[in-house]
């Protein structure tokens, strides 16, 4: 094993296990690539909404620490982000504290105590999810519930003037997308670009037609339901093919819009490999969104397991690697035109080909990974 000497304090903003939504993939696959590497983490991580200690855990790191998240609504009130505050345990602190050893923040959720006098001398990797005070306030613009709005923003807010000091104080940043890494390269010159990890091996697309359109996402997410509804009215009003969506926790409302379509399917909280089979039998995987904050790993587990991609530029973030791989369209009647184009169009080898070469430059974990480690030592010993 290469990397054995890296010993490493880990936090992730939720237990990393299992990986059913798009952030805590990117935390769960990249353990797991660390670990591969022969890096020894220690996981700290927060339970809340009931979900459970994880066993599998174990097998990626030498030790794990789990902290309540605590949603005690006075914590709204203080000039800390909600989201940063909630984390704040004194235990972890403490934990963090027994020895030297590096410290990874991921997402900015987790930084309560990077500044901390305690942690002053210790060396620091903020992972960045995405730019988190902007989408708060494109949360914010999505919601319809005025309580949710005044809340999203006053969050983003806090997390903007947040954000600075404590990117100015880490040694090391990294983000998922080239946007953000140019955005946060002005608070922070060491701040690099390392692609999500993500759960993929090799292109598994398949040649030939589907025979649906697919959208899948977190359905309780505004933005996803926000998505479907855009699709269900403008696209999928107009058009006899078949369109299939899947996803965690529908509102009674979605759900009840669906019914009304005659072409049109819900798949509702469907397994890992419902899921799979779901994108890779597909002619289209269409992706649409309101927000362009981070990386969507929905749109990277579509590129690696299915036929074309129709996507909007908020699904691509301005990605010059992912852009050539997708069917762009930004308003109804260029994606009701692409649509019909793709929708008899053969998915070929050559298209699965081209797909490969990007996918395994870009979006390798192991290679990534080892940027990471390298990153993370170079900072250690500056």
């Amino acid at each position: 094993m290469i990397n054995s000497t890296l010993k490493l304090h880990l936090v992730s903003f939720d237990v990393p296990y299992p990986p059913n939504y798009g952030g805590i993939v990117v935390v769960f696959y990249h353990l797991k690539a660390l670990k591969e590497l022969g890096v020894s983490i220690t996981l700290h991580c927060f339970k809340y909404d009931n979900n459970p200690e994880s066993k599998t855990l174990l097998n990626y790191c030498d030790e794990i620490f789990y902290y309540e998240r605590k949603k005690s609504f006075w914590k709204q009130l203080s000039k800390t982000p909600f989201i940063v505050n909630t984390r704040m345990p004194q235990e972890l602190l403490e934990n963090l504290n027994k020895d030297r050893h590096p410290i990874f923040f991921e997402g900015i959720h987790t930084t309560g105590f990077a500044c901390h006098p305690l942690l002053a001398n210790r060396t620091k990797v903020i992972r960045m999810h995405n730019i988190e005070w902007a989408y708060y306030k494109s949360l914010k613009e999505i919601d319809v519930n005025n309580w949710k709005r005044i809340f999203f923003h006053q969050e983003s807010k806090k997390l903007k003037k947040f954000e600075q000091k404590i990117i100015e104080s880490a040694q090391l940043v990294l983000c998922l997308s080239s946007t953000d890494t140019t955005y946060y390269k002005e608070l922070n010159i060491n701040t690099h670009y390392i692609p999500a990890f993500h759960p993929n091996q090799k292109v598994n697309s398949l040649e030939g037609v589907g025979e649906y359109a697919f959208f899948h996402g977190k359905l309780s997410v505004p933005d996803n339901e926000k998505a479907v509804l855009f699709l269900l009215e403008e696209i999928f009003s107009k058009t006899k093919f078949p369109f299939k969506i899947a996803g965690l926790n529908a509102s009674d409302a979605l759900k009840g819009k669906i019914s009304e379509m005659e072409f049109v399917e819900l798949i509702e909280n469907p397994s890992g490999v419902e899921m799979l089979k779901l994108i890779q039998n597909a002619q289209i995987n269409l992706l649409w969104s309101f927000q362009s904050n981070g990386l969507k790993l929905k749109l990277l587990h579509s590129l690696f397991n299915g036929r074309h991609c129709l996507v909007n530029d908020h699904m691509v973030s301005e990605d010059a690697n992912l852009i050539q791989l997708c069917t762009i369209a930004n308003s109804k009647e260029d994606m009701l035109k692409r649509l019909n184009q793709l929708k008899n169009l053969p998915f070929t080898s050559n298209l699965i080909e081209k797909r490969s070469k990007v996918l395994s430059e870009c979006f390798n974990n192991e290679e990534n990974a080892k940027k990471t480690v390298d990153l993370i030592k170079k900072s250690a010993f500056n």
